[in-house]
């Protein structure tokens, strides 16, 4: 009965990602990266901290119901983490904000002009079990953090979709983030 139960589960949960309006690609010029999200997004633009303990920054967040994606820009104050530094540090910040653990951590790419920027991945758990990915890039004086939630978890089509979407671009000085 329970296998029976956790099948029509999983079945209602793939129909439903099946009916998923397809994504759309916003660019943010004015903070270097473009991403493709399934609802308009959001976007909460939070200035520097004066005594510079904290950099300017960017949310772009989406939630369509089942999957919420996000990508967070923070321009590093100086001194700059390293890339490894930085995942160190924002991976449990981001995993015990929502009760979980701090899974593996991979390497990965995206786009950045003609070039490929490295990243990290960090599956972040809960219970043992993989719940969501977020991604980490350092590009142009700034931190990126790609992270997106869905039903299936960091497996499911929509959120590999979502990930392997985000890319760098030229920064336009200048530039507005209309979306």
């Amino acid at each position: 009965m329970r296998a029976t139960t956790a099948v029509a589960a999983g079945l209602v949960l793939l129909s439903l990602a099946a009916c998923a309006r397809p994504p759309k690609e916003y660019d943010y010029p004015a903070w270097g990266f473009a991403a493709s999200f399934q609802a308009p997004p959001k976007l909460t633009e939070t200035p520097a901290a004066p005594d510079g303990s904290r950099g300017h920054s960017l949310l772009v967040a989406s939630n369509s119901g089942l999957y919420d994606f996000e990508v967070f820009a923070l321009e590093a104050p100086p001194p700059a983490k390293s890339i490894d530094e930085f995942t160190d540090a924002a991976a449990p910040v981001v995993a015990k904000s929502l009760g979980d653990e701090v899974g593996p951590t991979t390497y990965v790419a995206t786009v950045q002009l003609t070039n490929q920027a490295m990243g990290r991945e960090v599956q972040i758990t809960k219970d043992g079990r993989p719940v969501f990915a977020m991604r980490v890039y350092q590009a142009g004086g700034r931190y990126y953090q790609v992270i997106a939630r869905a039903p299936l978890g960091p497996t499911d089509p929509a959120a590999v979709a979502f990930l392997d979407s985000f890319k760098i671009i030229p920064a336009t000085s200048g530039a507005t983030n209309a979306g």
